[in-house]
């Protein structure tokens, strides 16, 4: 009789482990399936600087045709260091503005999509507008890889990398933010007119 209970208990103990196993083994690969999904979901809607630089260029040519862009930059939206690791991100902001006017328009863009335009008349010393955005050379998709030899992603409220475009005396300044091997955010510049690497005095 012992060795009947025995069996019947040696039995059921393995069903019970072979089942654990198996319910163990569809999680995790639907949980990495929803993984590779959500990746996938977000693969067709990042952009890169100039991709979401021309979104708003032509929503800015309709609101004054004389509007240029002013700043251009990225903010977070998912959570995680693998944000912007191939130069494209899902958020942007830029402000547009009409040089020698008191007229800026700042533009927010998700998922390729404009959801929110700020027009401003309070800012009168936006004359620093890049003139010559048909003239650079290099995207934030050109500079990462270059930029990841000295930044590693930031953690926190500027998680990943970040990308920013602005003017700096006469060039289209291009900077890939993320952090130094402490964690410290730490920038790099780029000329966007020559694609060469800057050094900011």
């Amino acid at each position: 009789m012992d060795i009947i209970r025995r069996t019947l208990y040696r039995i059921y103990s393995m069903t019970l482990f072979a089942l654990s196993l198996t319910i163990w083994i569809a999680c995790s690969s639907s949980y990495a399936a929803l993984q590779i999904n959500a990746d996938q979901d977000t693969e067709g809607i990042k952009i890169s600087l100039l991709e979401a630089y021309r979104i708003g260029q032509l929503k800015a040519q309709q609101w004054d045709a004389k509007a240029k862009l002013y700043l251009l930059t990225s903010v977070d939206s998912d959570p995680g260091t693998n944000q912007g690791f191939d130069g494209k991100r899902r958020y942007w902001n830029m402000v547009f503005a009409v040089p020698g006017a008191a007229k800026s328009i700042l533009y927010t863009i998700h998922d390729k999509v404009i959801i929110h335009a700020t027009p401003s008349e309070d800012m009168s010393s936006m004359n620093e507008v890049i003139e010559r955005l048909g003239t650079i050379k290099i995207d934030s998709t050109d500079v990462i890889e270059r930029a990841q030899q000295e930044l590693f992603p930031a953690k926190g409220w500027a998680s990943g990398y970040h990308f920013r475009l602005s003017r700096s005396s006469d060039i289209a300044l291009l900077e890939v933010v993320g952090a130094d091997r402490e964690g410290k955010i730490k920038k790099v510049y780029y000329d966007g007119y020559t694609g060469k690497r800057y050094i900011p005095n």
